[in-house]
């Protein structure tokens, strides 16, 4: 009776060592991933990056089409007040769409988070600010795409004509 309650001793000890192994594991894990940066808000901010070059992207090739039809209004129509209106509204979506690209690389340089992910440190309160300086950096360049689009259907309309 006695070599069995020793048998089982031990058996409690190894059972009892398998747990505070599975129990450093466990630990060790949850302490790993409570330390990781907060994905979320990176997630929400490298959403609102990408959102942010795709419509820069769309706004950069329409640069070439409001050129194109900057020329054709000075060359089409008479020189008057309608013309010059275009062509001035014309320019003006290009001149907010380059100090658009200005403010934003100053703001966010390509090195710095969130455009090099790899430099996000996991500071809430720096992702926070981040996020809101990204949706107003995107709110900037829908108003702007806004403008784009004015501008280039009030060319083509005058063109038309």
């Amino acid at each position: 009776m006695e070599n069995l309650l020793l048998a089982f001793n031990f058996l409690l000890e190894d059972i009892n060592i398998i747990n505070m192994k599975y129990l450093y594991i466990l630990t060790t894990f949850l302490f790993t991933i409570s330390c990781l940066p907060s994905n979320k808000l990176d997630d929400s901010n490298q959403k609102i990056l990408s959102e942010i070059i795709k419509e820069h992207d769309v706004l950069m090739e329409k640069m070439g089409e409001i050129k194109k039809l900057e020329n054709d209004i000075k060359s089409t129509l008479f020189e008057d007040s309608l013309s010059e209106k275009l062509v001035s509204s014309l320019r003006n979506s290009n001149k907010m769409m380059m100090k658009f690209m200005k403010d934003f690389s100053d703001e966010f340089p390509y090195d710095k988070y969130p455009m090099n992910s790899k430099d996000n440190k996991g500071d809430d309160e720096l992702l926070k600010d981040v996020n809101q300086r990204l949706k107003i950096q995107k709110e900037i360049l829908l108003n702007i795409s806004k403008s784009f689009e004015e501008s280039v259907f009030n060319a083509e309309k005058s063109l038309e004509k």
